[in-house]
């Protein structure tokens, strides 16, 4: 008998492999998972997970943890995972199938990302110019009541530092504020980081150890240009002490260097009015750098056993806007349905909103960044 030798047969093989049309499913998937529904190029990672719910919020640790998981049920039911599939190999729409007691749900998860965020540069912020990466967490941390809004967000650098750029007249002098307020570590000496604001002393901070877990620390420095350049540059590296090497900060206020300002001061948020500028750390994105990017969900129920509910858990405050039938988060739109709901529940991890039992097709869409098309912010 002829025998074919083993290249042959490898090549064979591969060119039959080749030659079939590419196909993604989930035979051999873990016990859950996450799904990436962005661009290389899209400013915004969203993900989805096993039950076709959009995850947001990432970071800084546990990196794999979304502080906002927004999904589907039903009113008095456990859905389940049925299925979930790719539209195909190369589309990120991920469909999810879940059943439960006398309901089924179809969940087409994906995002809309605008053409010009293909295209259109960076915005800087007038003024500061953040270098090395964006990377950051939107309410993050979980400061006391009455604390500074900036407290809760937060930049981070993942083994690399973080680098701000402020524009000062040449050889100017300014009083500088840095806020920490770590929510992840509660161990003191994990997380130390390095101050290095141009024309002062290096600081080494422990926020945990200087304050505790989700308690603001602010450390206050005299700098100044020293090259005359006309940028008064911020930095925060990890220190060499440290088992922790990814560094954080939540928010940058510059004063006239005679201002009397204190660490309460900064803590409440009443140095404000005195601060000739207050950067809000890890919000740079959200808030001006990119055009506004949208999450979709498309929500087709068969039988159900009672009305269709859109869960939202999440670190951010939002506030219902009931003539619009929306969730604002700062006041902007952030959470969308068509049809409108019936029904908004404020819950211990976010919100419920509850559409009429009638209702069985259901869009809703999650709204990043401010600069919101006049369609987005009149949403009827």
């Amino acid at each position: 008998m002829r025998t074919f030798p083993a290249f042959i047969l490898l090549a064979f093989v591969v060119c039959v492999s080749f030659s079939q049309q590419p196909n993604i499913d989930y035979r051999f998937a873990p016990d859950y998972w996450h799904t990436p529904i962005g661009f290389p190029d899209d400013w915004q990672k969203s993900m989805v997970n096993e039950t076709g719910a959009l995850l947001l919020d990432f970071g800084p640790g546990p990196y794999v943890r979304a502080n906002t998981v927004i999904g589907v049920s039903v009113r008095g039911q456990e859905l389940t995972m049925k299925s979930q599939r790719l539209e195909d190999g190369r589309t990120p729409i991920v469909i999810t199938e879940l059943a439960g007691s006398g309901s089924s749900i179809n969940v087409e998860t994906f995002a809309l990302v605008p053409q010009e965020s293909h295209s259109t540069a960076p915005r800087e912020n007038p003024g500061v110019r953040r270098k090395l990466g964006l990377t950051g967490g939107i309410a993050w941390a979980h400061p006391p009541e009455d604390t500074d809004q900036v407290f809760r967000n937060v930049a981070w650098g993942t083994n690399r530092p973080i680098l701000y750029e402020i524009t000062v007249k040449p050889g100017e002098r300014k009083r500088i504020a840095l806020g920490i307020c770590e929510s992840y570590r509660t161990i003191p000496g994990l997380r130390m980081m390095e101050f290095h604001v141009e024309g002062a002393a290096v600081r080494t901070v422990d926020p945990i150890a200087e304050g505790g877990r989700n308690l603001p620390v602010v450390v206050f420095f005299d700098g100044y240009d020293v090259n005359g350049d006309g940028v008064l540059t911020v930095e925060t590296r990890a220190s060499a002490e440290c088992r922790d090497p990814n560094v954080l900060l939540n928010g940058i206020w510059m004063f006239p260097p005679s201002a009397e300002v204190s660490v309460q001061d900064v803590i409440d948020g009443r140095a404000r009015s005195k601060a000739e500028l207050v950067v809000d750390c890890g919000a740079e994105v959200e808030i001006q750098n990119f055009p506004t990017r949208i999450d979709a969900m498309a929500i087709s129920a068969g039988k159900t056993s009672g009305p269709l509910i859109l869960t939202v858990q999440t670190t951010r405050e939002l506030s219902f806007d009931s003539q619009r039938g929306i969730l604002l988060f700062e006041g902007r739109p952030f959470v969308a349905t068509r049809p409108r709901v019936k029904e908004a529940r404020k819950t211990e991890r976010g919100w419920e909103l509850v559409f009429s039992s009638a209702v069985k097709k259901a869009d809703v869409i999650v709204i990043h960044g401010y600069r919101l098309p006049k369609a987005i912010a009149t949403v009827p």
